[in-house]
C-alpha cells in the first residue's frame, strides 16, 4: 500500500504537528506493510526539488518540494483562493513524475492542505487526515475566538470534512464534536493518542546536577518547567499566579518558561516574582530536551488540549507532571500518572485553573520528592506500554487498511 504523508512546513510549527511528524514518519518508514513517501512542502527565495531514497532516510522516500516566495506572492491577493490549488496540482504532477505511484493513501495534517486532498482524490487516492486542532462550539476555532471567526472556521471545516475519507482524532471529545456538530460518519473515524520515542533512560541525580552546573542553575534548586506557547489558553498566566504564591519565602525555587509568543504580557504578569522566573523564548527540540533534564517538575495547566506532546516528552524524560483536569488529559489518572488541578471553564474571560489547588500541588511536590518519583515511574511505564510511537504507527496503518477496504467495498 502506497502512503504519501504530507508535511507542509508552514503549518507544522504549531499544534504539535512537527512533533507528530518527527514521531510517526520514522516508524511508518520501518513498516513492511506500506511504501511510505514523505512529501515536504516549503517556501524559500529559490524553488527546487530534492529526492532522498529509502536507503538514506531509514526506510522511506523523502521528497522536498520548495516553492519560490516570489512565485507564491504573485499568486496571492484576489487570486489567493486559487493559489493553493495551483500549488497542489504542481505537487502531484511532480510526485507522479518522480516516483510513479498510483493509488493508496494521502495523509494530510491540516485544513491548509484541503486543496492537496482534492487533487489527491482526483488522482485516485483515498485521503486520511489527522485532526490536530480542537473543534469547539461553532467549528474548529478555539474558545477565545470571536463568533465570526468561529463561523468562518466552521465553513472551512465543512468543506474539509466533505473531502477526507477518514480522520484520526487525538482526543475523544474532538472526535465526538466532529460527529455531533458536522455529522461526520463515525465509521470513518478513529481515536489514536499521540506517541513518542522516549530517550533510552532519563538522567539520574548526578547527571542532572552536572547539567545544572553547565547552565548556571544551583544544584539544589527546585525547578518548575512550563513548555509551550505563551498563550492564555495554555494556562501559563494561571501558572504565574500560582507560582508567585508558591515561591513566597522560598529562596530555592525557579520557574522556567520555555516558549514564544506574548512575551510582553507574560513579563508584566511575572514582574512581582521576576527574580525567580526565567523566560527562554522558543527553543529547538535539542535545547528543550536539556531543560527537561534540568527540571524537577513539569506543569501544563491548559484550558484545552488534545494529546499533548509536551506532556509526553516530559514523561519520556522522567519528569513528574501537573496538568489541568480537562478532557484531553483523561488518559492520565490523577495521583497515578500525574497530579491534576481543577479547571473552571466559566466562559473565555473567566476560565482558569484553580490557582490555590495548583499552588498546593506545587507545595506537595516540593515538600515530598517521593511523590514526583512515583508519578514519573508510572507515567514512564504508560509511555512504554500505550503511548509509544510504535503503538501509534501500528494503529495508524490499521486505519489506513480500514479506509482502503471501505473504498473497495
Amino acid at each position: 500500500m502506497n502512503v504519501i504523508f504530507i508535511d507542509s512546513r508552514g503549518t507544522s510549527a504549531v499544534y504539535g504537528i512537527g512533533s507528530y511528524r518527527r514521531s510517526i514518519v520514522p516508524e511508518l518508514g520501518r513498516s513492511k506493510d506500506i511504501n511510505l513517501i514523505c512529501v515536504t512542502i516549503t517556501y524559500s527565495d529559490i524553488g527546487g526539488v530534492k529526492v532522498e531514497p529509502p536507503e538514506s532516510t531509514g526506510g522511506y522516500t523523502n521528497i522536498t518540494l520548495c516553492f519560490s516566495y516570489r512565485d507564491y506572492q504573485l499568486l496571492t491577493g484576489e487570486s489567493a483562493n486559487r493559489t493553493q490549488m495551483y500549488v497542489a496540482r504542481i505537487c502531484f504532477t511532480l510526485i507522479r513524475q518522480l516516483i510513479h505511484v498510483k493509488g493508496g493513501i494521502v495523509h494530510i495534517n491540516s485544513k491548509g492542505e484541503t486543496e492537496l486532498a482534492e487533487v489527491a482524490k482526483e488522482e485516485g487516492f483515498s485521503v486520511v487526515a489527522t485532526q490536530h486542532i480542537l473543534i469547539n462550539g461553532v467549528g474548529g476555532a478555539g474558545q477565545y475566538s470571536s463568533y465570526s471567526t468561529r463561523q468562518w472556521m466552521a465553513d472551512l471545516d465543512r468543506r474539509y470534512f466533505s473531502i477526507v475519507d477518514g480522520i484520526i482524532f487525538l482526543s475523544e471529545h474532538t472526535r465526538r464534536n466532529a460527529i455531533s456538530l458536522f455529522g461526520y460518519p463515525s465509521q470513518q473515524t478513529t481515536l489514536i493518542y499521540n506517541g513518542i520515542l522516549p530517550p533510552d533512560a532519563p538522567v539520574d541525580g548526578l547527571q542532572r546536577i552536572a547539567l545544572r552546573e553547565q547552565h548556571a542553575y544551583a544544584p539544589d534548586d527546585f525547578i518548575v518547567l512550563y513548555a509551550g506557547r505563551i498563550d492564555r489558553s495554555k494556562g501559563v498566566f494561571d501558572l504565574i499566579k500560582a507560582f508567585t504564591a508558591f515561591a513566597k519565602d522560598k529562596a530555592d525555587v525557579k520557574l522556567i518558561v520555555a516558549g514564544g509568543s506574548d512575551y510582553g504580557s507574560l513579563l508584566e504578569a511575572a514582574f512581582s516574582c521576576s527574580g525567580k522566573i526565567i523566560v527562554t523564548g522558543f527553543l529547538s527540540a535539542e535545547r528543550l530536551a536539556v531543560i527537561y533534564r534540568i527540571a524537577d517538575v513539569g506543569v501544563l495547566p491548559s484550558h484545552s488540549e488534545q494529546s499533548s506532546y509536551t506532556v509526553l516528552e516530559m514523561f519520556g524524560h522522567g519528569l513528574p507532571v501537573i496538568v489541568s483536569d480537562i478532557e484531553g488529559f483523561e488518559v492520565y489518572e490523577d495521583g497515578v500518572h500525574v497530579l491534576k488541578t481543577a479547571f473552571h471553564g466559566n466562559g473565555p474571560k473567566q476560565a482558569e485553573v484553580d490557582i490555590t489547588m495548583l499552588k498546593d500541588r506545587l507545595e506537595a511536590m516540593y515538600a515530598n520528592r517521593s511523590i514526583g518519583a512515583a508519578l514519573a515511574a508510572a507515567s514512564g511505564s504508560l509511555v512504554r506500554q500505550s503511548l509509544h510511537a510504535s503503538v501509534m504507527m501500528e494503529k495508524t496503518i490499521g486505519f489506513y487498511k480500514h479506509i482502503m477496504k471501505n473504498k473497495k467495498d
